[in-house]
């Protein structure tokens, strides 16, 4: 009797922007999990999913689940489901027992076939910068770094004048913000966006109009909301639930040094400072407590104790850990899928910002072989 097929849906975070076009988020991913199943002997056919920018989890969820029902409804094949970001709180919202999304047949028939879930680089505990993003500056700011990361996926990379503006205005934000900040913000955004074809502009502005009128996931990702998530989304025990762990490596001067001289380079570098300083602020009350061998794994990872302001630039360390922790990497929060540096690669690979985290093609290749495997030894 042939084996049954697995589907495997990637289901991005809030930046896995949907309808447009070339721009993919899940590409490097992709095809190295079709290299990596096809090694393992498993017959995988594997679905990245479209979802809403900024929506609620709830609504994001329900678009998660139109996917499935779309792509692989019939049948019972088996499921899993890998969720890197926001997408992972997605994908646990979808397989809590008793989950109430409006669709609730359709839900359960389709979680009771999923057989694993692993999340890569997940606030499961929240992130600090959803506060600051929930602010009107910060609100506006999300949009630009938005723009940004569509731009680096289509170009490669941002007009440098670009990062170092924005460097600034992240650098001021704890400062007194008026007209002239605003008025910089809309220019940095005019700027990028006038790049692109007159069509893919007109694409563009609906969909940030459409994020400004959507904004429920950032409140939903403070620590301060993710404590009551935490408190009501549920595990089947059926399901089997892994983790990967993505730490920057602290600023440091050695870490300038490693990028050279190359002033995009250092402009990105110096974003990325001031993104991981807003993600360090993480408050006592919801920092979770890991159990022994977690933390003695982290130790060993990174080769030093690890403390609740150490992050990926996105999301705190200790926000990421749930279930098994099946691979732990020096890297930040886009390297993990596929957007660090290899222009050599074919596609190449283009940075997202200059972390100095050293996260390389053979730390990629580990890192999505981890999860094919844990994804394989459960069949």
């Amino acid at each position: 009797m042939p084996s049954k097929t697995h589907h495997i849906f990637l289901v991005p975070g809030f930046l896995g922007l949907e309808n447009l076009g070339e721009v993919v988020y899940f590409a490097h991913v992709r095809d190295q999990l079709k290299a990596e199943f096809y090694e393992l002997g498993l017959d995988v056919e594997i679905h990245a999913v479209r979802n809403y920018a900024t929506a609620s989890i709830r609504k994001r969820t329900l678009r998660l689940l139109d996917a499935i029902l779309e792509r692989a409804g019939d049948g019972d094949s088996p499921l899993h489901l890998i969720g890197h970001s926001t997408g992972g709180l997605d994908a646990r919202l979808l397989c809590t027992p008793g989950a109430h999304l409006g669709q609730d047949e359709a839900v359960e028939a389709l979680a009771k076939r999923v057989r694993s879930i692993v999340t890569i680089a997940c606030p499961h505990r929240g992130t600090p910068l959803a506060s600051f993003f929930t602010t009107r500056f910060g609100a506006q700011l999300l949009s630009i770094l938005s723009l940004c990361t569509i731009h680096i996926l289509q170009f490669g990379r941002i007009p440098i004048s670009v990062v170092v503006r924005l460097a600034a205005m992240f650098v001021r934000v704890h400062g007194r913000l008026g007209v002239l900040e605003h008025t910089i913000a809309n220019q940095v955004f005019d700027q990028l966006l006038g790049d692109f074809s007159a069509e893919r502009r007109d694409e563009l502005k609906h969909l940030f109009t459409d994020m400004a009128g959507d904004v429920g996931l950032m409140p939903q990702l403070m620590p301060e909301a993710m404590d009551l998530y935490d408190a009501a989304v549920g595990t089947r025990p059926e399901i089997r639930i892994a983790s990967v762990v993505a730490c920057a490596e602290p600023s440091s001067l050695r870490g300038v040094l490693r990028l050279g001289f190359d002033p995009y380079s250092q402009a990105t570098h110096a974003l990325f400072i001031a993104l991981r300083r807003l993600t360090s602020e993480m408050h006592e009350h919801y920092i979770p407590l890991l159990i022994p061998n977690e933390l003695a794994q982290l130790r060993r990872a990174f080769g030093r104790e690890l403390t609740a302001a150490d992050n990926d630039g996105i999301v705190p360390v200790f926000s990421q850990a749930w279930g098994e922790i099946i691979h732990v990497t020096q890297a930040d929060h886009f390297d993990v899928i596929g957007h660090f540096p290899d222009a050599k690669h074919v596609p190449p690979h283009y940075d997202w910002l200059a972390s100095g985290s050293c996260f390389d093609r053979r730390a990629f290749e580990t890192l999505w072989h981890q999860v094919a495997c844990f994804i394989a030894r459960g069949e």
